[in-house]
């Protein structure tokens, strides 16, 4: 194992304080805080190292550490890393402009890490299979909220480099679209959500569908949002195709109450911002009371293109 880029180093003093901070975040562990996933940890701690090395180098910079950030606590939760989901959660709430503390909270972080690498030694090893690893997300994000959500995947293998975007979109759907089992019923649903993924070639592209039957996005509060920010005028009134692509705006949220699963405006600018790096485009469709649905579009290989046919 390469050794992980730390922070710059801190005084005797606050590395005292990180130590009393770091006891207690043990206890709560040890009193059934961590609930490690034995098979998603190696790959955790592999995507976690990274992260936080970019982290690091990010300390100043507000929207590229908000999305690295979203990434490593959602990463952290699914696999059942709550000590540094509840970190990067802390991070998240403090103004980049306060480097020391978040630098003070990173190095917490590089110690559990730490910690957590001498663990996999002793593990069987396991094949991470990313259907199985979207499927775990959804029901711990659903035992979270208190909600039932099942997941209905179809179609080929998922490729690995959209795992990130639809962890977020997943994460999206169960927390802000599928409404929990009393409004379902009293709305004539089934009590359980139902989220559909599906994965297929279409010509030269990778088609990408994921669509939920919760109670789609609030096209009102977005506008509303939007005019506040000066997005359009109060007097304008878009089709509601354009106002579901307000959601991809950084930093645009219409929840009210912030919590450890949501409520910045982060998931979807980081969904946007990496199906872009991939050269692919998304979508969203919604409708009132039926669902969202969430389409991305990928490029195959440049081969394909000049043959056109899929390889």
């Amino acid at each position: 194992m390469n050794e992980m880029k730390k922070p710059d180093t801190v005084s005797d003093e606050t590395l005292s304080r990180l130590n009393a901070q770091l006891a207690d975040l043990m206890a709560h562990e040890e009193a059934g805080g961590d609930d490690l996933d034995a098979q998603l940890l190696p790959l955790f701690l592999q995507e976690a190292g990274e992260l936080c090395d970019r982290i690091a180098d990010s300390l100043t910079a507000g929207d590229s550490l908000s999305r690295l950030l979203h990434t490593l606590k959602g990463s952290a939760r699914m696999t059942g890393v709550m000590r540094i989901g509840h970190l990067a959660h802390e991070m998240e709430s403090c103004s980049p402009a306060r480097a020391a503390l978040l630098t003070e909270y990173l190095q917490q972080i590089y110690v559990i890490l730490d910690e957590l690498h001498t663990l996999p030694a002793a593990l069987p090893p396991m094949e991470v299979n990313l259907k199985d690893r979207l499927a775990k997300l959804v029901l711990h994000t659903a035992k979270e909220s208190g909600k039932q959500v099942h997941l209905n995947y179809s179609g080929i293998a998922l490729p690995e480099k959209l795992l990130v975007p639809l962890e977020h979109l997943l994460r999206n759907a169960i927390v802000h679209g599928i409404e929990d089992e009393i409004t379902r019923i009293n709305s004539g649903k089934s009590a359980a959500g139902e989220i559909v993924l599906t994965v297929q070639h279409e010509g030269c592209e990778l088609l990408v569908q994921l669509g939920d039957d919760g109670r789609g996005l609030d096209l009102q509060a977005l506008r509303i949002q939007a005019v506040k920010r000066g997005l359009m005028k109060s007097d304008e009134w878009p089709a509601e195709d354009w106002l579901a692509q307000l959601i991809f705006i950084p930093g645009l949220s219409t929840v009210e109450q912030v919590s450890e699963l949501a409520g910045r405006g982060v998931g979807m600018d980081v969904v946007k911002h990496e199906i872009a790096a991939l050269g692919g485009q998304i979508n969203v469709i919604s409708s009132a009371g039926t669902g969202a649905q969430f389409t991305i579009r990928l490029p195959l290989s440049p081969v394909c293109r000049r043959q056109g046919n899929v390889e």
